[in-house]
This record gives structure tokens, C-alpha cells and sequence, in this order.
């Protein structure tokens, strides 16, 4: 009798329902055919292994990066920066600027030695979602002001086609 319970409940257990809403279901490589303004000269290419973008400025000293992000981390930029901090062992890392935009924020981190260093390092994120998915385009090195904001140009720009 006992036999009989257990194939009853493995039969029971293995039936799948196909039927319900598959909304959550994402593509592998959901970045693959956005569009996205990129600046003159800037060169751009698609990893499809990681579903990544890679843009170069003209002069090659700034890269940005279109990737997904943890969507553990998205709430609020705060909780983004300490999803971040991990990345600068021993430093000090604050938000120096916070914009909230449609679907997302934008943040500049400044990344200090220690409480008494005038010089930041800055990096600089766009958070958004994209669909079903949330993205961050960031670049690190974006001390000047007209950088920074071709960095934030070209991260907000991003669209499905």
C-alpha cells in the first residue's frame, strides 16, 4: 500500500502546467538589439557571450559598459552604492550626485582613500529598466563635469528598437 501512495504522488508531482503566464521568462541575450545614441567617434561593440555592450571614447581613456544588474540591488541608489562598495576595498564611497529618472536612477559615486582625501575617483551609473530587465551602464574615471555627462546621455538613450 505504501508503494502505491508514493507512485500516486511522484505522478502527481511531475505534471507541469505550460499553460500560465510566462511573462518572466527573459531571452538570453535581451541587450543584443537596442539602439542606443552613441557620441562621435565613440566606438561601441556587442559581447553576445555576456550580453554586454562596450563603449569607447574617441581619445580610449573612458569605457562604458551595458550590462544587467542584480535586480537584488535596484531598490534606491543607496542600496545600490552599498551593492557597490564591495568593489573598493578600504575606501570611502558616497553619492555625490543622485538623479531619479523614468524607470531608474543615475548616480555619481565618489571614491576617496579615506575621510581626509580631497581627490575623488568617480564612477558613474545609470540604473534602469529595460522591459522585463534592469541594466547599468556605468564607467569609472568620470571626474569632468562634460564627460560625466556624456556618459549619462548616452546611458539614458538606451531603447528597445
Amino acid at each position: 500500500m505504501k508503494r502505491a501512495a508514493i507512485v500516486i504522488a511522484l505522478c502527481a508531482c511531475s505534471k507541469h502546467d505550460t499553460s500560465g503566464d510566462q511573462s518572466a521568462i527573459v531571452k538570453p541575450q535581451v541587450f543584443a538589439d537596442i539602439s542606443m545614441s552613441v557620441p562621435d567617434g565613440w566606438t561601441s561593440s556587442y559581447d553576445k557571450d555576456t550580453d554586454a555592450w562596450h563603449v569607447v571614447s574617441v581619445d580610449a581613456r573612458t569605457t562604458v559598459q551595458l550590462e544587467r544588474a542584480d535586480e537584488r540591488f535596484v531598490a534606491s541608489p543607496d542600496a545600490y552604492m552599498h551593492h557597490l562598495e564591495p568593489r573598493w576595498p578600504g575606501k570611502l564611497v558616497t553619492i555625490e550626485q543622485r538623479e531619479h529618472v523614468a524607470g531608474g536612477f543615475v548616480i555619481t559615486l565618489g571614491v576617496f582613500a579615506g575621510a581626509n582625501d580631497p581627490h575623488a575617483q568617480h564612477a558613474t551609473y545609470v540604473v534602469r529598466k529595460l522591459g522585463k530587465v534592469w541594466y547599468r551602464c556605468f564607467a569609472d574615471g568620470t571626474e569632468d563635469e562634460p564627460l560625466r555627462n556624456q556618459v549619462i546621455a548616452l546611458c539614458r538613450s538606451v531603447r528597445d528598437r
